[in-house]
């Protein structure tokens, strides 16, 4: 008898009310419930770490998820869930996250732009999100759909700012990355942005670099205006709490900067450290599972 070639199959689950969403980081994971109205509760967090094996991680995700479907939002490039690469945990590379039985598998860049849009701005027809962390996390949606090119997103954060800029953690030199993130403010001051914002109350040096910041990430956002011309642009993650360090410095260097014709609304997000999971539990609820 001939072997039957067995095909994957999509698994197919009953719509519920709540979901069991999942970002998983290079430092923790982060996980809570979240209703059908976009109302997040029981957020939790799991240490992780560079050396974290998917197996262990997943294994404890699964034990805690209740029974509710579990959504996943992760960095690194995804194709059809497939993870290829992974900057922030050293095991989740070259891994078929679809065996783990998620009802959701998403970009935390593309997860957190699709959060955005739905929950807070449907009536947008090209929306741009920002995460400001670690690194820079960028996805777009277009007309209620992740703008996904050829397959993967887009790496908004490994846009060339300066070619003859500080190396990048990618390889290359001068990506954004390098002036919009943390790294700015290692680089700079040998602080993280936490302690910068603690520092900037008391230290005009620091509140100096803050401007300084705030120019790069005007020059960042009008250079995706004049690509991109969305309705709006979305900043969220940990650094976008020391704003009124940086907002009136970004505003003005963006004003300079993008075409009158294509000038875009600039917003804060409502959820900064929660954008992700709050995105993939939007997917799951908008049935755009794929």
């Amino acid at each position: 008898m001939k072997n039957k070639k067995i095909y994957w199959v999509e698994p197919i689950f009953p719509m519920m009310e709540e979901v069991f969403a999942v970002d998983v980081g290079g430092t923790n994971a982060k996980y809570g419930i979240i209703n059908s109205k976009g109302k997040l509760r029981e957020i939790t967090r799991l240490r992780t770490g560079y050396r974290c094996k998917p197996e262990n991680l997943f294994k404890e995700i699964f034990n805690r998820c209740k029974g509710l479907p579990v959504c996943l939002s992760i960095a690194g490039v995804i194709e059809n869930g497939f993870i290829k690469e992974n900057p922030n945990l050293y095991y989740f590379r070259d891994i078929n996250l679809k065996r783990y039985n998620f009802a959701v598998i998403e970009n935390d860049a593309n997860a957190s732009a699709f959060g955005e849009w739905y929950w807070e701005r449907r009536n947008k027809k090209c929306l741009i999100s920002l995460t400001l962390g670690c690194g820079v996390g960028g996805g777009v949606v277009y007309y209620g759909k992740i703008f996904k090119g050829k397959d993967n997103g887009c790496e908004i954060g490994h846009g060339v700012m300066n070619f003859g800029g500080p190396k990048c953690s990618c390889g290359a030199y001068g990506c954004i990355e390098s002036y919009i993130s943390s790294h700015y403010f290692f680089r700079e001051l040998g602080k993280s942005p936490e302690d910068a914002f603690v520092m900037a109350k008391t230290d005009k040096n620091v509140r100096v670099k803050f401007r300084e910041y705030g120019k790069f990430l005007g020059i960042a956002v009008a250079s995706l205006s004049n690509i991109f011309a969305p309705d709006s642009v979305v900043l969220t993650g940990g650094i976008t709490f020391a704003k009124e360090y940086f907002d009136t410095a970004m505003k003005k260097e963006y004003r300079k900067r993008v075409m009158k014709s294509l000038m875009s609304e600039i917003q804060y997000s409502k959820h900064p450290l929660e954008s992700s999971i709050l995105g993939v539990s939007a997917l799951y609820f908008s049935r755009d599972r794929k």
